[in-house]
């Protein structure tokens, strides 16, 4: 059987430069930063405007994947633009 493979996935030299902040010694890219501080900041006021856990769960997950996901694909962007 012949199958057709395709690799869309750009070169490493064409990949995005993407802005990092040191943290103990390690690059972590700033979407990740953000997301992280973000997750902090939203189980905080969730936490104490609702009181329940599950309800404060919820919302970090969602707040946190949105943040990384949107600087992430913002990066991509930038990288496809150039």
């Amino acid at each position: 059987m012949t199958t057709i493979s395709v690799n869309t996935a750009p070169d490493r030299s064409e990949r995005a430069v993407v802005p990092t902040v040191s943290i103990a010694g390690v690059a972590w890219p700033l979407h990740k930063l953000a997301a992280v501080l973000v997750a902090v900041v939203v189980a905080v006021v969730v936490g104490v405007v609702s009181g329940s856990g599950e309800v404060t769960a919820w919302a970090v997950t969602v707040a946190a994947t949105a943040v990384w996901w949107t600087g992430r694909l913002g990066t991509a962007r930038r990288a496809i633009s150039r």
